[in-house]
């Protein structure tokens, strides 16, 4: 009984998150697209050791440098965790100046803790505007509906794919996503009644 309520609360959830991706497809911009964004968030994803930035964030690095060396973007607004022990924003700010983008066009957001964090620090410190998320595929659509759902910004995304990550990575990846969305329908909620 309990595995099967367990299976039939995964797939609604695998259900939501279809949903999701659909409506969220259409605000997904590719390198061919004609864009110009003030702002591109990136969303932090956690350190190596402290003072390194993980795979999967220096693939969102990476892809944002790109962005911005290509005229795409103005700036680069770093959005994680700013802990003394992990401070994930001054990283992010390092690896973006190591590779040529300048301290003026680097925004830091210290309190980006999670997805949700850092879409409602954006909307405090930008909107109205419009912003440019940048991640992974599996993650874009979440941030997408949140950042839109949270009010007075137009969120696009742009999907990280300089490194190729293995089937087991982004098969757990994908399941995180779709774990994620209780936890954030109530962080919402929350947000809807402050």
């Amino acid at each position: 009984m309990v595995i099967y309520t367990f299976l039939s609360l995964l797939s609604l959830l695998v259900i939501i998150y279809g949903i999701i991706f659909i409506f969220s497809k259409q605000y997904i911009l590719n390198g061919s697209s004609d864009f110009h964004f003030r702002y591109a968030l990136v969303l932090g994803a956690g350190l190596e050791n402290s003072s390194e930035p993980s795979d999967i964030l220096l693939d969102r690095l990476l892809t944002a440098i790109q962005l911005y060396k290509t005229g795409k973007t103005d700036f680069l607004i770093m959005s994680g965790a700013a802990k003394k022990e992990k401070n994930e924003v001054a990283v992010m700010a390092s690896v973006a100046e190591a590779n040529g983008v300048p301290s003026a066009a680097i925004i830091l957001d210290g309190c980006g803790f999670s997805t949700f964090e850092s879409c409602r620090n954006f909307k405090s410190d930008h909107a109205p505007a419009s912003v440019l998320l940048i991640s992974q595929l599996f993650h874009l659509p979440r941030a997408i509906s949140i950042q839109r759902l949270v009010g007075d910004v137009q969120a696009y995304g742009y999907a990280a794919r300089i490194f190729h990550f293995s089937f087991l990575k982004t098969s757990y990846w994908y399941l995180r996503e779709v774990i994620a969305i209780p936890y954030n329908f109530i962080k919402y909620l929350l947000f809807l009644l402050k």
